[in-house]
């Protein structure tokens, strides 16, 4: 009898114990990729933004608490212990130089960016820790299928390319970061601007139109807000690539928590805080420049200068969920980006050469019937 009970306490424990994970994702505390229960991989499961057990199939809810702005002074002064060295580690492709940030308890076995396997671990990670992410909502399969879209919609890429087969290695999930910057302004302004008209005059004895500017001074004052004004920091995506896979709907990202990065992998910053900030500024100036314009009817600036103040600076680190694929055709390498959270997609392809061509002698074709025609109707033929 005393077997008995002590059977079913331990199997009242294993089900206990398949219904909890080690890591509650606190910080300080030991943190595990394991099941508790059975010791298999646990990852983030985009669908249902859980935890799952790939082998006893248990699920843990990954709890997301909306993420705060925090004051650009702590991005000026960046206190030591806030970095992830805790946390996770960097490894470098000998290839392609990418740095992709992973947990302590894993391994990178390959480059998302080049496919290359030769990555060195390089043991630390300056710089501050994210405070902000924007999960994944697509899974694997899910961002395959949007490649899929994409691929047969290239007109040029050669057919066998459109009907490419990804294998799983040669898509990954990877944050990669970015710098979000919300800011008020108070703007102090002059300049000159003109406006055309058009006036006839004689010109040896001919009536001619001329055209003449009137100028008008401007100045005033002007206050705008900006809010989630996105940097992103990493230079492994062209910043045309990243536009194009905007938008990331940081305004509703959650607190940084590392159960968000199971099964996936962060592209380590190469651009700080401080020097997203200048290229922020950068932005918020031209805009600036284009909303105060914008109330004036004219033609042409002769010169526009500004002053501005910028008060109550706020930023996010966040971290924005790329799905980053690449393919290997005719012995070169071709990039393409999945936006985790919409679908969007962009990046490169092979071009066919017969089908450019093609395209270039129904062009002539086209040019050489309009001419000839317009040659029998002037009765040139």
């Amino acid at each position: 009898m005393s077997c008995v009970l002590l059977r079913y306490t331990l199997i009242t424990m294993a089900k206990q114990q398949i219904e909890e994970f080690i890591c509650n994702g606190r910080e300080g505390d030991e943190c595990h990729a394991q099941c508790h229960a059975c010791g298999a991989n646990v990852e983030f499961d985009p669908e249902t933004q859980s935890l799952n057990c790939e082998f006893c199939g248990a699920t843990k809810k990954v709890e997301a608490i909306r993420s705060q702005e925090l004051d650009i002074m702590k991005l000026f002064a960046v206190e030591s212990g806030n970095n992830w060295a805790n946390d996770a580690h960097v490894f470098e492709c000998e290839g392609c130089g990418a740095r992709e940030v992973l947990d302590k308890s894993e391994m990178s076995s390959s480059c998302a960016f080049c496919g290359k396997t030769a990555v060195v671990n390089t043991q630390h990670i300056p710089g501050i820790r994210p405070n902000a992410i924007v999960p994944f909502r697509l899974n694997k399969e899910a961002a395959l299928k949007c490649l899929c879209t994409w691929s047969k919609k290239k007109f040029y890429a050669p057919g066998k390319f459109k009907k490419m087969k990804l294998r799983d290695e040669e898509l990954q999930g990877v944050y990669t970061p970015a710098f979000s910057f919300d800011t008020f302004t108070r703007s102090f302004y002059r300049g000159r601007i003109g406006q055309y008209y058009w006036v006839t005059v004689r010109i040896n004895g001919k009536m001619v139109s001329q055209r003449r500017t009137r100028w008008m001074n401007i100045s005033g004052g002007f206050n705008a807000n900006f809010n989630e004004v996105l940097i992103h920091a990493t230079e492994d995506i062209s910043k045309k690539d990243s536009n194009k896979l905007a938008p990331f709907d940081t305004g509703n990202s959650v607190q940084y928590e590392k159960n968000f990065l199971r099964g996936f992998a962060a592209n380590h910053y190469k651009k700080d805080g401080k020097q997203c900030w200048a290229e922020a500024r950068t932005y918020i100036e031209q805009r600036l420049r284009q909303m105060i314009l914008r109330r004036y009817t004219h033609d042409v600036v002769d010169f526009f200068q500004a002053q501005t103040a910028y008060e109550d600076i706020k930023f996010k680190y966040v971290l924005l969920p790329v799905y980053v694929g690449h393919h290997h055709y005719k012995k070169k390498n071709y990039n393409f980006f999945v936006n985790g959270a919409n679908g969007k997609t962009v990046g490169r392809y092979p071009k066919s050469v017969p089908k450019i061509l093609a395209t270039i002698g129904i062009g002539l074709l086209a040019v050489g019937g309009i001419i000839t025609g317009i040659g029998f109707a002037l009765g040139l033929f």
